[in-house]
């Protein structure tokens, strides 16, 4: 939540806390990336999905496997982020089947 809610604020807009994508439900092996990601995609409107390090790379596959997109090294890539880095991924609102469009990779500024 500390990590969104700056963005919430400036956007005036409610963060929504799941455990599902979290750390500790991905270690406990109890996290459902795939429901998450497949509602957020389903939506077809700009989201914010927010985890750590060891979730990333399954919360970016279940995003290329949602939106058929072929998994390559761009997807893993997206992932293997610093601390405070973040990747948007950008996909089609009329056509989320098409794939991912593009991904940006933001370090921070330090």
């Amino acid at each position: 939540m500390q990590t969104v809610t700056p963005l919430a604020k400036a956007l005036d807009r409610k963060p929504v806390l799941t455990e599902k994508i979290s750390q500790d439900a991905w270690e406990d092996g109890v996290a459902d990336l795939r429901s998450v990601v497949g509602r957020r995609i389903r939506a077809g409107k700009p989201a914010v999905l927010c985890s750590h390090g060891p979730v990333l790379p399954a919360l970016l596959s279940e995003i290329a496997l949602a939106t058929g997109t072929v998994h390559g090294s761009y997807v893993s890539s997206a992932a293997d982020l610093e601390t405070g880095a973040f990747s948007v991924v950008h996909v089609s609102a009329t056509n989320p089947g098409s794939g991912i469009i593009s991904i940006e990779t933001h370090a921070p500024k330090v």
